[in-house]
């Protein structure tokens, strides 16, 4: 029983948006929000959204028409709330504010930060964006 626990462990670990081919992704939830796509982000975060492009979060934007969801929103969560009011902190998810969204994906990050000896940046109060120098 070990063994299997130890390997289902190891496995988990390796999986991130760096390591795998597919997408592989658990979206964040927003209530009663609906995810709108890029496009729509780009009306006011155009910067951002051509950056994203050259992220290392750029494998996240899945293409095809069910796959709408997939880029922006996979971290940011649906927008649809958030475009609607032309803006807004608590109608969209921020990562720098809130690293839990980051370990959805990032699972072996997550299980580093829950080590005895591990990076100081949870107590710190540093957003893996901050570490990380993504946008």
């Amino acid at each position: 029983m070990g063994a299997l626990v130890g390997g289902v462990l190891a496995a988990a670990a390796t999986v991130s948006c760096a390591t795998v081919t597919r997408t592989v992704v658990d979206l964040p939830n927003i209530p009663a929000a609906e995810f709108v796509g890029n496009q729509n982000c780009a009306q006011c975060h155009a910067e951002q959204v051509r950056d994203f492009k050259t992220s290392s979060h750029a494998r996240l934007q899945a293409k095809g028409t069910n796959a709408v969801q997939l880029g922006c929103e996979a971290c940011h969560g649906p927008g649809r709330l958030h475009a609607q009011a032309g803006s807004g902190k608590h109608n969209i998810l921020n990562p720098r504010r809130d690293s839990e969204s980051c370990y959805k994906c990032h699972l072996d990050k997550q299980g580093e930060f829950r080590l005895p000896h591990h990076h100081p940046a949870p107590e710190c109060k540093m957003s893996c964006a901050e570490l990380t120098g993504d946008r």
